[in-house]
């Protein structure tokens, strides 16, 4: 089996960074063939130790850098960089010869647009966050819109039993 891993970056220290690298380590020791793919991870190293044959690419879609500009602008730059995002991704499943996408990030704009970009590939998604983890961060300590978006999501997500814990 073909399988693509797609997370914002791999250059962190944190659990789902080990976590994913440790499973591609493991689905390559299987006999799988694995792909990282990241969208924000630049010329930064992979923070874990991967198996050589695990294969990396980087979309080069930073959306953190959309913080940096005013709304038009900023609405113009996220256009962009949603159409690079989805054509570089579909451009990536396609020469992989991908048998299934595993989405291991919560955000569901990029849901979307994986969703858009992989045709009749199955896609898995996975979420390193606990509902309480996102609230309390978000939903707490925000106020306005994106406080009240984010209560709402989770919990949509939540009772739709998407998002379960071991």
């Amino acid at each position: 089996m073909r399988i693509l891993i797609i997370h914002r970056s791999f250059a962190l220290i944190g659990g789902a960074e080990r976590i994913i690298t440790e499973k591609a380590n493991y689905l390559i020791s299987r006999n799988h063939e694995v792909m990282l793919v990241s969208y924000e991870q630049g010329s930064h190293p992979v923070s874990y130790q991967l198996h050589p044959n695990v294969k990396f690419k980087d979309l080069d879609c930073r959306f953190f850098t959309l913080a940096k500009y005013g709304n038009t602008s900023h609405f113009n730059h996220f256009i962009q960089l949603e159409l690079k995002f989805r054509s570089s991704l579909r451009n990536i499943i396609e020469e992989f010869n991908t048998s299934v996408v595993v989405l291991a990030s919560d955000w569901i704009f990029l849901l979307t647009q994986v969703l858009k970009a992989v045709g009749a590939v199955p896609v898995i998604c996975e979420f390193h966050n606990s509902y309480e983890h996102i609230i309390k961060k978000i939903g707490h300590t925000s106020s306005g819109i994106k406080a009240m978006l984010t209560k709402i999501y989770y919990s949509h997500v939540e009772k739709s039993q998407l998002l379960r814990s071991p």
